[in-house]
């Protein structure tokens, strides 16, 4: 059954981009799918990664983009450029460090999980009807979603996927059940509590944006419902990570609303964040660690654990070099690192490979902090936030999580819509003329000149039709 569903979603993503577009087949088919079937069993196809659902979504994406021959335009930015050299840094590590086979499946893993994603978002969610559209099929998943997470919350455990397993699509084994605070916590059609509390912490944004982008705001009734069900499931999921994820990323912008000051050291706000948090790792790790918790409580053994993590993945960290140690050297990292993605990367792929992963938030800091400054929309400027914060979030979350369950695939998505959103801000020219130039600018022959030499603009505020004479 799983073969036919997987080909099932590679022939409907297919059609669905040749008739009506990639932003319609990656907002009514990818999306939808990656939340529910991720847990697919996998189909192994010679010489390339084994496809899940959601990869056979993507595949189905590219071959219809192929033969339709309708490729969507994109307006490089800063950000693009640092995830396509995340993909070429990864390949030259699998290189340098394994074999040439190694970096060809590094490739195709990183472009289904990673770039196509982003770049598809990028070129294709900034028009109208791919937004709705996936904004109404998130709404609808998030309710099926939800609704399991509370069943599973108090009731029946693992109930989606023991499901899944019924129908022939599912491969989950069984195994341990995890309980906190007197309930179990949700998983979903996810493989763990903490992805889906931050997958569905990212899809709570991603409504957000898409309702404000859109122009169907919040208060449409439906769209409460997705997000009243996205906080549902992050809440049910019963896990820290989470909620120091939400937590981090409300606080931010409630900041970045209601202090606009604050916008203009964003870029080092968050330098400063990322040195603290270095300083933390090295501080824990060559601090004795404490005995084990044995009577306390569920936050005291879930932060031990996390201090365990950092004391045995610190050494391999700082050794790797420029660009790690591969995955074929690391293996027992996947369980050392498993609660540190940053330990993880930098393991794997080295500082390199660190390094582009931070520049990823500073790179957005700065293009949020520019938009934000322009902005002349209060929607536009609370969807840029929300996208933002969001991502801050989530890599908040990742210093006590693995990178690689399924919110890995949703994060770059944020980023794209948060990129398209700032670059919608309009640029507006502020530089003062200069003196003996006989020339003003845009803004002050604005203000300068009288109000019936002023039509309309297509965005419906006013624009000087004549600039001022010399």
């Amino acid at each position: 059954m799983h073969v036919v569903l997987t080909a099932a979603c590679f022939l409907a993503a297919l059609l669905t981009t040749f008739l009506r577009g990639a932003g319609s087949a990656f907002a009514l088919l990818y999306l939808p799918v990656l939340l529910l079937f991720s847990q697919a069993t996998a189909i192994e196809l010679p010489g390339l990664p084994d496809a899940k659902p959601p990869q056979a979504c993507i595949y189905g994406i590219l071959a219809g983009g192929l033969l339709g021959g309708r490729w969507p335009r994109l307006r490089p930015c800063p950000v693009d450029f640092i995830v396509v050299l995340l993909l070429f840094e990864y390949i030259l590590s699998a290189l340098l460090n394994e074999s040439p086979a190694a970096a060809l499946s590094v490739l195709g893993s990183m472009c289904l999980w990673l770039v196509v994603p982003y770049f598809v978002a990028r070129c294709t969610l900034e028009q109208k009807r791919p937004q709705r559209e996936a904004l109404f099929a998130l709404v609808a998943t998030m309710a099926v979603i939800g609704s399991y997470a509370l069943i599973e919350f108090r009731l029946w455990p693992h109930l989606f996927l023991l499901q899944l397993n019924r129908l022939g699509i599912g491969e989950y084994a069984g195994g341990l059940v995890h309980h906190r605070f007197g309930f179990f916590r949700a998983v979903a059609s996810f493989c763990h509590p903490i992805d889906l509390g931050i997958s569905a912490a990212l899809i709570l944004a991603i409504i957000f944006m898409l309702a404000t982008r859109s122009g169907i705001t919040t208060r449409n009734v439906w769209v409460r419902l997705g997000l009243g069900m996205t906080v549902a499931a992050t809440l049910t999921s019963a896990s820290f990570t989470p909620y120091m994820g939400l937590v981090g990323g409300s606080c931010l912008y409630l900041l970045l609303w209601t202090v606009p000051s604050a916008r203009r050291l964003l870029t080092l706000g968050i330098a400063i964040v990322i040195a603290l948090a270095f300083a933390y790792t090295a501080y824990v790790a060559s601090m004795p660690l404490p005995e084990q918790p044995l009577g306390g409580g569920a936050f005291e053994g879930s932060l031990w654990t996390r201090q365990s993590v950092i004391k045995q993945a610190w050494g391999p960290a700082a050794t790797a070099g420029a660009f790690g140690r591969g995955l074929e050297e690391t293996g027992e990292l996947e369980i050392k690192g498993f609660d540190n993605a940053y330990l993880l990367i930098t393991s794997q792929r080295g500082l390199v490979g660190l390094g582009l992963w931070l520049a990823l938030p500073l790179c957005l800091a700065a293009m949020v902090s520019r938009a934000l400054r322009r902005a002349r929309s209060r929607s536009l400027a609370r969807s840029i936030i929300a996208g933002f914060c969001a991502s801050i979030g989530t890599m908040i979350a990742m210093f006590t999580v693995w990178l690689g369950f399924t919110y890995s695939s949703l994060l770059p998505v944020v980023i794209a819509l948060t990129v398209n959103g700032a670059r919608a801000a309009p640029r507006v020219r502020q530089a003062s003329a200069r003196p003996g130039s006989g020339r003003t600018s845009p803004l002050s022959a604005s203000r300068q000149r009288p109000t019936a030499e002023r039509s309309p603009g297509i965005s419906g505020r006013s624009q000087i039709e004549r600039s001022s004479p010399r």
